[in-house]
């Protein structure tokens, strides 16, 4: 009998330590809550920056929806168009001025982001997928599968999975986050799509804390 009760406490013991175990694990493994933005209050305003299909501009409002637990709304009441500012010969925004064109057209207080299909730069960068600040924008240009083809999906798994990354980082800057030095952080600074397709779609840990912080009452 004591060698049985012996065993049964040991089984339960080892029983015990592995959900304790996968418990520990899974909470390593889950990524930090998007609940916390919710206090930011909402809704968030997704634009057109022409030049951009219909298509594109739906998909990023979808995409961005789908990884933060703010409301997200495409709207046409406000539309910016600076085509006429297009540098090197026709093909590039100046990202800052665009920035600028958008802040001077929405309400103060609105948080926008426009979209456009059209390739970005500034002073610093070639190509950007995005930029923010007191208002953000992404461009889709170089975030397709295959960016030389004619033929672009709006649906492809990939397109969309870089979409959402750009969207919750560019609103991470209009928030207040800064870049992260963490690789699976969504606020991580990509420069090349192999960055971006490493980094995830959610805050790291740390930033979110920090941003919490910063932004509770007395933080």
């Amino acid at each position: 009998m004591p060698r049985r009760l012996c065993w049964l406490c040991g089984f339960l013991g080892i029983s015990m330590l592995t959900l304790l175990v996968a418990w520990t694990w899974k909470r390593r493994e889950d990524p930090p809550s998007m609940q916390a933005l919710s206090q930011i209050g909402g809704p968030i305003y997704i634009v057109r920056v022409e030049p951009v299909r219909e298509e594109s501009f739906r998909a990023f409002a979808e995409c961005l929806a789908a990884v933060i637990r703010v409301e997200v709304q495409a709207t046409d009441r406000w539309r910016v168009d600076e085509r006429h500012l297009l540098s090197w010969e026709g093909d590039l925004y100046d990202v800052d001025g665009l920035l600028d064109q958008i802040v001077s057209t929405i309400p103060k207080g609105a948080r926008v982001i426009g979209v456009t299909d059209q390739p970005m730069h500034d002073e610093d960068h070639w190509w950007l997928y995005g930029k923010g600040g007191r208002a953000a924008v992404v461009s889709t240009a170089h975030l397709w599968r295959d960016e030389w083809s004619e033929a672009r999906d709006v649906q492809d798994s990939l397109f969309r999975e870089r979409l959402a990354k750009v969207g919750v980082h560019e609103l991470g800057h209009c928030l207040g986050f800064q870049h992260c030095e963490q690789p699976h952080c969504v606020m991580w600074f990509s420069t090349e799509l192999w960055m971006l397709d490493r980094s995830g779609t959610v805050f790291c840990q740390k930033c979110l804390r920090g941003w919490l912080s910063w932004n509770s009452p007395g933080g």
